[in-house]
């Protein structure tokens, strides 16, 4: 994914050591996330030890969640190898999300709720499905042209609405 030029305007680069702790599960999230060079681990604690969430990489945004609705995070990331990103705090992030009609913005909140209730790494699609925020997805899904609804002039929110987008897809299962 390519940054535009306005948002690495309103970005800082920031560089993280091999195993460096880049956020914990449970921080307040201030600030999002966009790989430039290296590999980023998100993991997430629980009774019996750390459970890998994903491994990414150059080009992959995260963190955004917490800028967005202005919750904890989810999960912990560290760097793996040495690991170069751009962040971007909630001052500027906010002003990206003004650039959204207020549709935009209710849908924006509703695919949220829905990451929210279901992101658990131990929850299967199907349960995530019959939550009521996996029902409201369902019915949100259903309306043509999703996709376009959320579209904007800016690349990065057109690229945090596919990331969204793309995490519904792989939770919901087909009918």
């Amino acid at each position: 994914m390519l940054i535009n030029p306005e948002t690495a305007n309103m970005a800082m680069t920031r560089k993280y050591r091999t195993r460096q702790i880049i956020f914990h599960e449970g921080e307040a999230g201030e600030e999002g996330f966009l790989v430039q060079q290296g590999r980023v681990e998100l993991f997430q604690m629980r009774e019996n030890g750390r459970v890998h969430v994903g491994t990414i990489g150059p080009g992959t945004l995260f963190g955004e969640l917490s800028l967005i609705d202005l919750s904890h995070r989810m999960a912990s990331a560290r760097a793996v190898v040495p690991t170069t990103c751009l962040v971007i705090d909630q001052q500027h992030f906010d002003r990206k999300l003004r650039l959204l009609t207020e549709a935009q913005r209710r849908i924006y909140e509703e695919i949220l709720g829905f990451v929210r209730a279901t992101v658990p790494a131990d929850q299967s699609p199907a349960d995530a499905s019959k939550t009521p925020a996996g029902l409201r997805m369902r019915k949100l899904c259903e309306t043509p042209r999703l996709l376009a609804m959320v579209r904007s002039d800016d690349t990065f929110l057109n690229a945090l609405s596919e990331i969204l987008l793309n995490y519904v897809d792989r939770r919901l299962p087909p009918r």
